[in-house]
């Protein structure tokens, strides 16, 4: 590791299209990180960015790629640390101390069936409430207003805007999933989308899709 003007500077190995992201250990000086992305549009280099900030708990804009973007090796800046501290943190991660690699896996994919199973439960919710709003329009249209009571026609029309806030719910909890399953694959879950902290594994096992720390949920339901 050596000090430059975009900050502290790492060589870094990247194997991209690989099985799962993670570290895999040190090749020479550099440090061995492994990215399902492939290498083109430069998603392999998106995806080593974003899970180096989260496995060492820094902001996505405090790490970036200074040379190599275009080979295996690389060189890696990270700002906002100092140099002991980062090396204690990469000493953890290589080590398997930090949620890159080792028996925590094990509790990510368990993460990821239950995030896929809630992620089916929502599409097919989505997919029913789709046909009975569809039913309800094709219904109001074919009737004549004069034929219906109006209290008859407050309550459909309540019922369709019940409907329509289920669906907008199961719909903001889909792209909720979906991010956290992002997440996932890239390497950041469980770092808040807005400070980059962690989100806490007591919140993340209530809310294994939640992708904002306590703090950051609560001023953003404030500010709403």
């Amino acid at each position: 590791m050596t000090a430059g003007r975009e900050g502290l500077l790492l060589g870094v190995r990247l194997t991209p299209s690989a099985p799962r992201t993670a570290v895999r250990g040190v090749y020479g000086d550099r440090l061995k990180v492994s990215v399902n992305a492939p290498p083109e549009d430069n998603r392999a280099n998106r995806q080593l960015v974003e899970a180096l900030a989260g496995w060492l708990d820094l902001r996505r804009n405090d790490v970036s790629i200074e040379a190599g973007h275009g080979s295996r090796d690389k060189v890696v800046a990270f700002r906002g640390i100092d140099e002991p501290e980062l090396r204690t943190r990469l000493t953890g991660l290589v080590e398997g101390d930090l949620p890159a690699k080792g028996s925590r896996q094990l509790d990510r994919r368990a993460l990821r069936r239950q995030l896929l199973q809630e992620r089916e439960r929502l599409t097919r919710e989505i997919a029913e409430l789709d046909a009975d709003l569809s039913e309800s329009l094709e219904d109001s249209s074919e009737e004549s207003p004069y034929d219906q009571h109006m209290a008859e026609t407050a309550a459909v029309t309540l019922d369709r805007e019940i409907d329509l806030t289920l669906q907008n719910n199961a719909r903001a909890a889909l792209a909720q999933i979906d991010r956290a399953l992002h997440k996932l694959e890239n390497g950041s879950y469980g770092r808040c989308d807005k400070c980059g902290k962690a989100i806490g594994e007591g919140r993340l096992r209530v809310a294994p899709f939640a992708t904002l720390c306590v703090d950051c949920k609560r001023l953003e339901e404030r500010d709403r």
